[in-house]
């Protein structure tokens, strides 16, 4: 056995309300099911009862493993219900919100099913708990279950009626009326007993921001608003091939930047840490057909690296002594940035740059060295050579700070996935999907109108804009053009991506390393490749490799872009074999370029959302991209807005309190 469904009977056509248990005996039913779903070694799934997941939810939190409204159960955050998920068409083309919720909503003979349940009213109503009447309108797991809303129109009359099988009593009382859905206005408005955040886009930033603020006020009601389907944002990972673990997005997080780090340990992920694979811990740079060692901690140039470099087959003897005379070159004196390639070409040689730290930054970054901005990538460089007008002199007066020997960047055994998915479990109920908002602004009142694309207003105290700076700069045209034309003006970089997995006796035997980067001049369009199972254990069965491939420039079709992929493997690598398996992710403006004067600009940005104190951004435009820096910028974010919450209330233009909303 495999899956065990269980159906509660809703009674339409053959079925009569005396076939329907009391909600008691589902509540004792749902809490057996549950005892038995947490110790078989087969799934239950209940069908036209979706309270089974507040069930699940609630015994976890007697256990202590999970705290609040938390989606325990792995799915978020709701699972396919009467109109979320499903439409059911009829033999004779009827299309209805599901088999046992007999409103007719159109007929596909003469309708668009998609347009059907994209923008009937009774199929809108249907994905808006907060429209729901009686106790399943306020239960807080509304966004989890939801209650039957079959059951609920069967025997009721009204489809977004309590669903009578249900026992449990939310904290805030039930609606007074339980209207159809023409009674209830599409809003969700502010209690005035407690306080709100929207939290807009549900990457990793809107998810760190969501769950911070969640523990460190519960008093403030969160909910996280995420336009697509599943939350995570550009970290995702696929495990649907048996014994594969491919990731889409970052294969790992920097230790050296704690946050993220700090999070998985809140989480309790450390046990689900992976820190190595079978291959040594080094990579290559391609030059001249032939694979060079990159010297280990060149980006921070200390005089260790230094040395290193000294000992590197990349590096000519001329390049070499070009880089040992830094400690003589005059120190800039503008305050100005500049870029990479500039600071490092004039401090330690152009072939420094050129050999070593274009293709790092590029692998990291995609964009090139001469666009990258130094003052937001490398600043400890530039205030050393400000300081003490040299960086290997700077970098001789400090000591180096203790280490622990750990590794310098880690994963997790299920893939980087794991990480969004924790924070996903623990909030549950408080976000909500393909959720897409077309603006935001900010009412005289100083509260704040969230509006959704399919009419719904959201009422808030504060907002974080956790979305792509390009999408931030959209919501906030109508509030701000100024700042929106600034944001919208991050140039974007694109990203193509090839994941091909190979027998292990079809690849060379000699190489050695966790992946290998190939400079521009090399004249391939391949930038990059991670052997993914050598860098990390668990990511390919025994006898198989997986290799993951970053190209340069745009590709009309995955084709294409597989085709060179193949091409510059063969070149580079002598792969002649053809690929067990192939995928292609094809990204544009994936990634923010950091070009030069990036730090200034995000300090006029910073200047101008301070005019909305209760606004606050966070994600990979603003301090860095990689995860601890994101994550950073989400917890900065919190703290900002939970300031301002503590403050008095906002005041109307006429002096009276903002008393207008109530729950609707």
């Amino acid at each position: 056995i495999e899956l065990w469904s269980v159906f509660f009977v809703v009674p339409t056509g053959r079925a009569s309300e005396a076939d329907v248990l009391d909600p008691d005996e589902v509540e004792s039913i749902l809490e057996r099911l549950a005892a038995i779903a947490e110790t078989a070694p087969f799934d239950v799934k209940t069908t036209a009862a979706p309270h089974f997941r507040r069930v699940l939810l609630e015994r976890k939190v007697r256990r202590s493993e999970i705290t609040g409204i938390a989606d325990g159960i792995g799915r978020v955050p709701r699972g396919i219900n009467d109109g979320q998920g499903i439409a059911f068409v009829s033999h004779l083309g009827e299309i209805f919100p599901s088999g046992f919720l007999p409103v007719e909503c159109g007929n596909i003979r003469t309708d668009s099913l998609a347009d059907v349940y994209r923008e009937h009213e009774m199929f809108r109503a249907l994905r808006e708990p907060d429209r729901y009447a009686g106790k399943c309108g306020v239960c807080e797991f509304r966004y989890v279950c939801g209650g039957s809303r079959a059951r609920a129109h069967a025997m009721t009359g009204e489809a977004l009626a309590s669903d009578p099988a249900c026992a449990y009593q939310p904290r805030r009382p039930a609606k007074r009326d339980e209207g159809s859905p023409t009674q209830h206005a599409p809003e969700h408005r502010r209690s005035n007993a407690r306080k709100r955040l929207v939290v807009i886009g549900g990457g990793v930033a809107g998810l760190a921001a969501a769950w911070e603020a969640q523990n460190r006020r519960p008093d403030v009601e969160t909910i996280l608003l995420e336009s697509s389907e599943r939350v995570g944002g550009l970290v995702e990972t696929d495990t649907t091939r048996l014994g594969f673990v491919i990731e889409q997005g970052p294969d790992c997080m920097a230790t050296f930047k704690p946050a993220a780090m700090a999070l998985a340990q809140r989480l309790g992920l450390e046990c689900e840490i992976e820190t190595s694979g079978s291959g040594a811990r080094r990579a290559f740079i391609v030059s001249g057909g032939k694979f060079h060692p990159i010297p280990e901690g060149i980006l921070s140039f200390s005089p260790a690296a230094i040395a290193r470099v000294g000992l590197s087959s990349l590096i000519s003897l001329t390049g070499k002594a070009r880089a040992a005379l830094e400690a003589g070159v005059p120190p800039r004196t503008t305050d100005e940035d500049e870029s990479v390639q500039s600071f490092i070409s004039r401090r330690f040689g152009p072939e420094i740059s050129s050999r070593l730290v274009e293709p790092l930054l590029t692998g990291l970054y995609g964009a090139s060295a001469s666009d990258l901005s130094m003052e937001a990538l490398l600043p400890r460089l530039r205030d050393l050579e400000r300081a003490h007008g040299s960086v290997t002199l700077g970098m001789a007066k400090y000591s180096a700070p203790p280490t622990t020997g750990g590794p310098p960047a880690v994963t997790f055994l299920r893939g980087m996935e794991t990480l969004p998915a924790a924070l996903a479990a623990s909030l549950g109920g408080l976000i909500r999907t393909q959720a897409s908002v077309r603006a935001v602004w900010r009412e005289p009142s100083g509260a704040w109108v969230v509006a959704l694309a399919g009419g719904e207003h959201v009422h808030a105290d504060a907002v974080i804009l956790a979305t792509p700076v390009w999408t931030a700069a959209r919501l906030l045209e109508t509030m701000d053009p100024m700042l929106a034309k600034e944001l919208n003006a991050v140039r974007g970089s694109n990203l193509t991506a090839v994941t091909l997995s190979w027998r292990s006796v079809d690849l060379p035997k000699d190489f050695d390393g966790t992946g290998f980067l190939v400079p521009e001049q090399e004249g391939t369009r391949l930038s990059a490749c991670t052997w993914s199972n050598r860098k990390w254990h668990g990511r390919a069965p025994n006898g198989a490799e997986i290799l993951r491939c970053f190209l340069r420039g745009s590709f009309q079709s995955d084709k294409e872009a597989l085709d060179t992929a193949l091409s510059d493997l063969r070149s580079v690598l002598g792969i002649d074999a053809a690929p067990v398996f192939t995928a292609v992710r094809r990204q544009a403006r994936v990634l923010p370029v950091y070009e030069v004067g990036h730090t200034a600009r995000v300090r006029s940005w910073q200047e101008r959302i301070a005019r909305y104190p209760s606004l606050a951004l966070a994600g990979n435009t603003y301090a860095g991209v990689g995860l601890g820096d994101v994550i950073g910028t989400a917890q900065t974010a919190v703290e900002h807005v939970l300031a301002q919450l503590s403050q008095p209330a906002p005041r109307t233009i006429d002096g009276a309190r903002d008393d207008a909303s109530t729950d609707a």
